[in-house]
């Protein structure tokens, strides 16, 4: 399922309230571990990483914060409340993990 959520700061520049992590290196570190691998990944914007490694382009959903936008979000969506482990796959139009987290951060 995939569904639009919304998250607006305002003026009050109030928190998103939700840590996340690369689905790309979480998907390589799961793809290694299955061959027996090491574990090891390198991030993918690092000047280690290798080219030839890919992996989807989202975000993972780690910790939503108690009290702020996500979980008000959510309360108010109980039909399709976000949980840890849900996938991001855009953000304002953008659709890299580096693009995405980029405009977390701003």
């Amino acid at each position: 399922q995939c569904w639009d959520v919304e998250l607006d700061k305002g003026v009050d520049e109030r928190k998103f309230g939700f840590s996340h992590a690369s689905g790309k290196i979480e998907f390589l570190r799961d793809r290694r571990r299955s061959f027996g691998e090491k574990a090891n990944v390198v991030a993918p914007h690092s000047h280690e990483h290798k080219d030839d490694e890919v992996g989807p382009e989202l975000l993972v959903i780690r910790k939503i914060a108690p009290g702020h936008l996500l979980d008000h979000w959510s309360q108010e969506h109980p039909d399709v409340e976000v949980h840890p482990g849900d996938r991001i796959m855009q953000v304002n139009g953008k659709s890299t993990i580096e693009e995405m987290q980029r405009e977390l951060h701003e």
